[in-house]
């Protein structure tokens, strides 16, 4: 018998019988009875993932059409306002990929420590607050520099009113960062 026939979870997923193994069966057997939220912990591990691979498709993809296509259309001033706008995505696209993996061994943490359960609780809403904040200072912050720099683009006009939304998106990012310390320290005890 070899190690993957040994463990029940991998040995299905790479037996070489017929695959009848889908990704909810696996995630339904991996899920932990005992947990009352094991369904919205793996929902929430995914979700994040992908928000941060949506993210990240949006990033490359919003950096080539500045470097490329809205040289041409914007002046130097609106150009580096969408740079920032990219480059602040960026970083906080790895932020939400960060969280996505904290999110992800938070899961194995709460089958080892099950007398901790109100502290974990505790900590998973802190994580996926964290998550969150970061998302909303996205949309808010990289958001209102988009759409500041291309105003007369797109045709809409100056939108300089649009800047008073960018500080909210900051307060957000730097929201998301302090629960992230939160959950840190809270982790560490």
């Amino acid at each position: 018998m070899n190690n993957i026939e040994k463990a029940p979870l991998l040995g299905e997923l790479f037996s070489l019988r017929p695959l009848r193994l889908t990704f909810a069966n696996f995630a339904q057997k991996k899920r932990s009875a005992d947990h009352p939220n094991a369904n919205i912990i793996i929902l929430m591990q995914n979700k994040f993932l992908s928000i941060a691979a949506v993210s990240g498709i949006l990033c490359v993809g919003l950096g080539a059409f500045g470097a490329h296509s809205l040289k041409e259309h914007l002046d130097e001033s609106s150009l580096k306002t969408f740079e920032t706008g990219v480059r602040y995505q960026f970083y906080h696209t790895f932020a939400l990929l960060f969280v996505w993996l904290t999110t992800r061994n938070q899961k194995e943490k709460q089958k080892e420590k099950q007398r901790e359960k109100e502290k974990e609780g505790r900590n998973e809403k802190i994580i996926n607050l964290s998550g969150y904040l970061f998302l909303i200072g996205i949309i808010l912050f990289s958001g209102s520099l988009y759409i500041m720099s291309c105003s007369n683009l797109i045709g809409i006009g100056d939108q300089k009113w649009i800047g008073a939304i960018t500080p909210l998106g900051g307060l957000s990012f730097i929201s998301g960062w302090v629960c992230l310390l939160i959950y840190s320290l809270r982790s560490s005890q």
